[in-house]
């Protein structure tokens, strides 16, 4: 088991002691390619758009957890700047595209 997933599996054991979400652990993670499974642990995730993963990536890794998933995609959009409007339509593409990711 890595590293990675010994601090999740930690998370989700901490989250089932506790039956209220807004008390739950949180773990932030590099979006990397290995597979995850928890139905209690919020991610916090970098790595995604320009760092090199996808939001297919997200769907793969995260299978069964989408829910609890926070990707962050701020270089992606920052590098469309400094236009307000490019910013924005730079997040919202990002969005739309780690939802229909997700949705599957």
């Amino acid at each position: 088991m890595s590293v990675a997933q010994s601090i999740v599996n930690a998370a989700v054991d901490a989250n089932a002691t506790d039956a209220t979400p807004s008390d739950w652990w949180s773990v932030q993670l590099g979006t990397t390619v290995w597979t995850c499974r928890s139905s209690t642990a919020r991610f916090s995730l970098r790595g995604l758009g320009a760092q090199g993963a996808t939001a297919a990536d997200l769907a793969d890794i995260f299978a069964g957890s989408t829910e609890l998933l926070l990707p962050n995609t701020s270089r992606g959009v920052l590098k469309h700047g400094p236009s307000v409007s490019a910013l924005r339509e730079a997040a919202m593409r990002d969005r739309d595209e780690i939802e229909a990711a997700l949705a599957h």
